[in-house]
């Protein structure tokens, strides 16, 4: 989290997050990932504060991101999708969950 002011010794606090044994977290100071991400989902610069759900037939391409199946946001000018809901994410979520069970 780099907009933040994160540096990488702050990583292991921040993956206290998401316990989650199935959530894979990384450091990305150079925010590869984010500048990815802000190009497909149309941020205005890397993508960060967004939160985004991805179907059980994601798969990461060769070239690129996988595209969320869901997403919402928390940045300023971002119309692409809806800002952070918690409670219609967690819904979602669960419907996403539900489909692979």
């Amino acid at each position: 989290m780099p907009e933040l002011g994160a540096q990488e010794h702050n990583v292991a606090r921040g993956t206290k997050l998401v316990p989650d044994s199935r959530a894979s977290q990384y450091w990305d100071p150079s925010e590869m990932v984010g500048t990815e991400y802000g190009r497909l989902l149309r941020t205005p610069g890397a993508a960060w504060d967004v939160y985004m759900l991805f179907g059980a037939q994601a798969v990461w391409p060769k070239s690129g991101v996988p595209k969320p199946g869901f997403w919402m946001q928390q940045l300023d000018g971002v119309t692409a999708a809806p800002r952070l809901d918690g409670g219609v994410f967690a819904a979602r979520a669960a419907a996403m969950l539900a489909q692979v069970r």
